[in-house]
């Protein structure tokens, strides 16, 4: 389909002695942003390499905007393709704005002389990512997540059609995380870029993306709109015993088998945000929150506070600790 930027056929990736994921049938289209899930060490950055072909696949191909990837030259497929690895990168004496610059070498030419359209685009893209005061920083002055950024940068200036991302929130803090998630959407929902990134922080993408690559525990990769593939059962799978998931709330936990459950009652003009900060610290205590068989009630009062049996409590620490002592 005209709208194909990325697609891989029955590929197989690993390395000479040991495949790693094989049977690989995968689509990334313009507009999308998807997310690649999976435990670690369970193949995810060596994918993400075989798609770019910074590794070689085993077997299969990788076609990019219909072409063989193996055909394109290195300034045909870096105008197409941008990928942030984690790997750290050895930026010598560079300063930030440098680093980014080297970003435009598929426009540049040999000599890399910049341009007024150049300039534009490096300051848009240290503007976009919020990069713009580490511009005249040594980059080995910078921290990872300072360095991250400019990465980043660095690929947006590419200009590419693809945009493979691995692991770029993980020496991000919260703030930079989400504004991160926030361009990423801009840059595929408004813009036409395919983006796909590999990601441990599932529970806050599963509510932005637009499609999951999940790699099981058995190394098959199933493919889905993130809905599809919680009320298919397969997220909660992903981690096997050790927790479960929520396919109410799109959540993680511990997977306690002998956790006792609690019944959370409230009128009707309770605050949402009230109700939902209990459930939270109900589940924090130790249990389930649900409706059959409860060992214990906790009645949100309108007048202000909880009430568990007898007890009225007037803060969150004693109704946690109320329910730890077993109501």
């Amino acid at each position: 389909m005209s709208d194909e930027r990325l697609a891989a056929t029955d590929l197989t990736v690993g390395y000479r002695r040991r495949a790693v994921l094989s049977g690989i049938d995968v689509t990334l289209r313009a507009g999308e942003l998807a997310c690649l899930i999976g435990a670690n060490g369970i193949g995810k950055s060596t994918l993400m390499r075989t798609l770019a072909r910074a590794q070689s696949p085993l077997t299969g191909r990788v076609e990019l905007r219909g072409r063989p990837i193996t055909d394109l030259s290195p300034r045909e497929l870096a105008a197409e393709l941008a990928i942030v690895l984690t790997d750290r990168v050895a930026a010598g004496q560079l300063l930030g704005y440098d680093l980014v610059a080297l970003g435009r070498a598929p426009y540049t030419g040999w000599f890399g002389r910049l341009d007024d359209t150049d300039r534009r685009t490096i300051e848009w893209a240290l503007d976009t990512t919020g990069s713009g005061h580490l511009a005249g920083r040594p980059v080995t002055e910078l921290s990872d997540g300072e360095r991250q950024r400019l990465m980043i940068a660095r690929a947006l200036v590419q200009q590419p059609s693809v945009l493979l991302l691995d692991e770029p929130t993980a020496f991000l803090d919260l703030a930079a995380r989400l504004e991160l998630v926030k361009l990423l959407l801009s840059l595929t929902h408004e813009h036409g870029l395919a983006v796909l990134m590999s990601t441990h922080d599932v529970e806050h993408l599963l509510r932005h993306a637009d499609s999951v690559w999940l790699i099981t525990p058995e190394r098959e990769l199933i493919t889905g709109a993130p809905e599809e593939l919680g009320l298919g059962g397969h997220l909660r799978r992903m981690l096997g015993d050790t927790a479960a998931f929520d396919p109410r709330t799109g959540t993680f936990a511990w997977d306690d088998g002998h956790a006792a459950t609690a019944r959370v009652t409230a009128p009707n003009e309770c605050p949402a945000d009230l109700l939902a900060w209990t459930v939270r610290a109900v589940e924090r205590a130790g249990y389930r929150v649900g409706e059959q068989d409860p060992a214990v009630t906790v009645e949100v009062r309108a007048s202000g506070g909880w009430r568990v049996g007898p007890r009225r409590l007037d803060s969150v620490q004693a109704l946690v600790a109320c329910l730890r002592d077993g109501g």
